[in-house]
């Protein structure tokens, strides 16, 4: 079917939503300009946390002072879990 200027529905939606096109477009890259600078945030926190231990090391053994605290290897395997998905972002 065809209107009066002889525009099939899909060619006058097309027309009339060209605006709205533009705006999801810059929509868009602005959203993704904003979840990559958090993406940017989260890596170098990350980062910086997996490379450095809470409460220091040893300085006799060379191991992080709180080694033998359960909560302290559950922080170490949550962060090196982080780190290495942190590419599948």
């Amino acid at each position: 079917m065809k209107n009066g200027n002889h525009q099939t529905p899909r060619e006058l939606f097309t027309i009339e939503h060209a605006n709205l096109l533009k705006k999801g477009e810059e929509w868009m890259r602005n959203t993704a300009t904003q979840c990559m600078l958090v993406a940017t945030i989260i890596a170098t926190v990350v980062f910086a946390a997996n490379f450095s231990v809470p409460g220091g090391n040893n300085d006799k053994e060379g191991i992080p002072i709180h080694w033998r605290n359960v909560v302290f290897r559950i922080f170490v395997v949550a962060e090196a879990m982080a780190l290495s998905l942190h590419h599948d972002m």
